[in-house]
């Protein structure tokens, strides 16, 4: 009381002071006024009636293409590592490289073959030249005895009052020179016959050099993936890290790289419980919308469901199914990685009793709506059978047309008897 009559003396004493007082008086009443006010307002209302409810099961998933370009690790030994990746998300055309592998072994391999076909090429060059050499002495000789030969025969007619011995010694000289001619042109001969065979054996060597060196030219090309089709690069997930492949990764034959999608046919994967998933059935009508591009829907349907859960990751004891919705028809801007939400009809019911899930309370355990009977609400459990976000189906309960509570009501507008339905 002392403390009250100090405060009441000190807001008599000071106007400001009581003018504050009362102001806080008057909005405690307002607020008071409005609070019992709220309590014995009328609820907003839901009546009942019969409607075509749909079961559906919703998930979010992650956009992909139905049809993938994949490029794998190339088929070589020793197994190479990763040394480029154009970066993900990159619009390629054909023909682009989008990555390269490194490989000592493989390169130094290349490179000893190259030598080794300069080598034998230059070996051939070399013996070529010496044939050719030797060829043309023996030309030179054969023509020069040719020569001196046909000088001596040009001769013998001068010598004709000579002595005769002179005469002998001529004809001796000119058959040496035609001999030695013959000689050499039989050495020309055989030649030709050895400069072919060596030539020939020359050009095996050189075509095998060269063979070496296209195969490990092969080999050393299979180190860059090039874009097979115009396209965004997508990295893929490396086994042995567990996340998305990236420069210098060691990768083994066959091992998936990048891929490059068929951005025509998209498609959503989802991962779901095993309770959702077994309500999914392949030919099920889904919506399907992306956020992150976008207020519009597409239209789809589930053409995949898993048979059996698996591990979300590698030991992981957290088990989901997985499911394929593809998209009935594709638009811009809809590229793989993109978070997709997906409705997915389960099944169709005709009409049915439906009523909003604000309209469904929990009552001794059980499910109950707030019907309205005169100007009081009356509670009345209530039976489902199907439900889904925002919609249940009530079997049992309720008639059509008559009125819910879409909230809970104030205790002054219930009857706690609980009501019965018209059935």
């Amino acid at each position: 009381m002392e403390s009250a009559n100090s405060y009441r003396t000190f807001a008599f004493h000071n106007p400001a002071k009581s003018k504050e007082y009362c102001s806080l008086l008057i909005l405690l009443f307002i607020l008071s006024a409005c609070r019992c006010s709220d309590a014995n307002k009328p609820e907003i209302l839901f009546t009942t009636s019969l409607a075509n409810f749909s079961v559906t099961v919703e998930a979010e998933g992650e956009l992909q293409a139905k049809k993938s370009h994949v490029l794998i690790t190339p088929d070589v030994w020793p197994n190479p590592k990763i040394s480029y990746l154009i970066p993900e998300g990159t619009q390629v055309q054909k023909d682009d490289m989008v990555v390269k592998f490194e490989s000592e072994e493989i390169a130094r391999e290349y490179q000893n073959e190259v030598e080794a076909a300069q080598i034998v090429k230059a070996e051939a060059k070399r013996t070529e030249a010496e044939l050719s050499l030797q060829r043309m002495i023996l030309e030179s000789q054969m023509q020069s005895a040719q020569a001196s030969a046909a000088t001596v025969r040009l001769q013998l007619p001068s010598l004709e009052f000579m002595a005769q011995n002179i005469q002998e010694i001529k004809k001796l000289e000119m058959q040496k020179f035609e001999a030695e001619a013959e000689k050499l042109r039989k050495k020309l001969s055989s030649l030709e016959s050895i400069e072919k065979e060596e030539r020939a054996n020359q050009l095996a060597k050189v075509k095998q050099s060269e063979n070496k060196v296209s195969r490990s030219q092969i080999f050393l090309d299979r180190l860059v993936l090039k874009a097979p089709v115009a396209g965004i690069v997508v990295y893929e997930m490396n086994w042995a890290t567990d996340k998305k492949v990236q420069e210098g990764d060691a990768v083994w034959n066959g091992m998936p790289v990048v891929k490059i999608p068929d951005l025509t046919v998209m498609q959503v994967q989802l991962q779901l419980g095993e309770t959702a998933a077994q309500k999914l059935k392949i030919g099920q009508k889904a919506v399907i919308s992306v956020p992150s591009v976008g207020d519009f829907r597409l239209t789809g349907k589930v053409t995949k469901v898993a048979s059996v859960a698996k591990p979300i990751k590698r030991g992981s004891k957290v088990k989901q199914v997985e499911a394929i919705v593809e998209i009935d028809s594709t638009r811009a801007g809809l590229v793989p990685g993109l978070t997709a939400n997906c409705i997915i009809s389960v099944e169709e019911k005709a009409n049915v009793l439906a009523v909003p899930l604000e309209c469904l309370f929990e009552k001794d355990s059980s499910k109950a709506v707030y019907v309205l009977n005169g100007s009081h609400f009356r509670p009345r459990k209530v039976k489902l059978s199907f439900q889904n976000t925002n919609y249940a189906v009530i079997d049992s309960g309720l008639t059509v047309g008559e009125k819910l509570a879409m909230r809970e009501p104030g205790s002054s507008l219930v009857h706690e008897s609980e009501g019965r339905s018209k059935e």
